[in-house]
Protein backbone atom coordinates (compact mmCIF):
# COMPACT_ATOMS: atom_id res chain seq x y z
CA UNK A 1 0.00 0.00 0.00
CA UNK A 2 2.77 2.55 0.78
CA UNK A 3 4.41 1.91 -2.31
CA UNK A 4 1.41 2.40 -4.26
CA UNK A 5 0.67 5.64 -2.25
CA UNK A 6 4.32 6.99 -3.60
CA UNK A 7 3.40 6.39 -7.12
CA UNK A 8 0.40 8.05 -6.58
CA UNK A 9 2.43 10.78 -5.08
CA UNK A 10 4.83 10.89 -7.72
CA UNK A 11 2.64 10.87 -10.36
CA UNK A 12 1.08 13.85 -8.76
CA UNK A 13 4.19 15.92 -8.52
CA UNK A 14 5.18 15.23 -12.12
CA UNK A 15 1.81 16.43 -13.22
CA UNK A 16 2.22 19.75 -11.26
CA UNK A 17 5.73 20.39 -12.60
CA UNK A 18 4.15 19.87 -16.12
CA UNK A 19 1.67 22.11 -16.04
CA UNK A 20 3.77 24.80 -14.12
CA UNK A 21 5.84 24.19 -17.11
CA UNK A 22 3.11 24.82 -19.65
CA UNK A 23 2.08 27.52 -17.28
CA UNK A 24 5.32 29.16 -17.94
CA UNK A 25 5.66 29.00 -21.70
CA UNK A 26 2.65 30.23 -22.25
CA UNK A 27 3.08 33.64 -20.30
CA UNK A 28 5.16 34.65 -23.14
CA UNK A 29 2.36 34.59 -25.59
CA UNK A 30 0.23 36.63 -22.81
CA UNK A 31 2.46 39.07 -22.46
CA UNK A 32 2.90 39.90 -26.09
CA UNK A 33 -1.37 39.32 -27.11
CA UNK A 34 -1.18 42.32 -23.81
CA UNK A 35 1.26 44.78 -25.39
CA UNK A 36 -0.28 44.49 -29.04
CA UNK A 37 -4.14 45.16 -27.43
CA UNK A 38 -1.75 48.44 -26.12
CA UNK A 39 -0.62 49.90 -29.44
CA UNK A 40 -3.38 51.40 -30.31
CA UNK A 41 -3.43 53.59 -27.25
CA UNK A 42 0.47 54.50 -28.16
CA UNK A 43 -1.30 54.92 -31.90
CA UNK A 44 -3.51 58.01 -30.53
CA UNK A 45 -0.52 59.12 -28.61
CA UNK A 46 1.49 59.29 -31.35
CA UNK A 47 -1.55 61.34 -33.80
CA UNK A 48 -0.90 63.97 -30.60
CA UNK A 49 2.41 64.23 -30.67
CA UNK A 50 2.28 65.15 -34.92
CA UNK A 51 0.09 67.60 -34.33
CA UNK A 52 -3.60 65.64 -35.27
CA UNK A 53 -6.80 64.92 -33.33
CA UNK A 54 -6.76 61.36 -33.55
CA UNK A 55 -10.19 60.96 -30.71
CA UNK A 56 -12.14 63.97 -32.65
CA UNK A 57 -11.76 62.18 -36.40
CA UNK A 58 -12.57 58.36 -34.31
CA UNK A 59 -15.17 60.11 -32.79
CA UNK A 60 -16.91 62.84 -34.53
CA UNK A 61 -16.78 61.07 -38.10
CA UNK A 62 -18.63 58.44 -39.40
CA UNK A 63 -15.82 56.53 -41.04
CA UNK A 64 -13.77 56.94 -38.18
CA UNK A 65 -16.92 56.27 -35.40
CA UNK A 66 -17.24 52.95 -37.56
CA UNK A 67 -13.30 52.31 -37.76
CA UNK A 68 -13.38 52.87 -33.68
CA UNK A 69 -15.95 50.26 -33.17
CA UNK A 70 -14.44 47.68 -35.16
CA UNK A 71 -11.15 47.64 -34.09
CA UNK A 72 -12.64 47.90 -30.12
CA UNK A 73 -14.47 44.50 -31.37
CA UNK A 74 -11.18 42.88 -33.22
CA UNK A 75 -9.30 43.89 -29.91
CA UNK A 76 -11.56 41.92 -27.34
CA UNK A 77 -11.69 39.55 -29.75
CA UNK A 78 -8.02 38.61 -30.09
CA UNK A 79 -7.72 39.31 -26.21
CA UNK A 80 -10.30 36.53 -25.72
CA UNK A 81 -8.26 34.03 -28.84
CA UNK A 82 -5.06 34.67 -27.47
CA UNK A 83 -5.99 33.63 -23.86
CA UNK A 84 -7.97 30.86 -25.05
CA UNK A 85 -4.45 29.70 -27.38
CA UNK A 86 -2.35 29.71 -24.21
CA UNK A 87 -4.51 28.62 -22.03
CA UNK A 88 -2.51 25.62 -20.17
CA UNK A 89 -4.89 22.36 -19.04
CA UNK A 90 -4.70 22.98 -15.73
CA UNK A 91 -5.47 26.59 -15.80
CA UNK A 92 -9.38 27.79 -15.04
CA UNK A 93 -10.19 30.09 -17.60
Amino acid sequence: MAELLERIEADARSTDRGLAAADAQAAGARATALLLAALPVGGIGLGYGIGVDPVAVLLHTPVGGACAVVAVALQIAGLFWAERLSATPGRAS
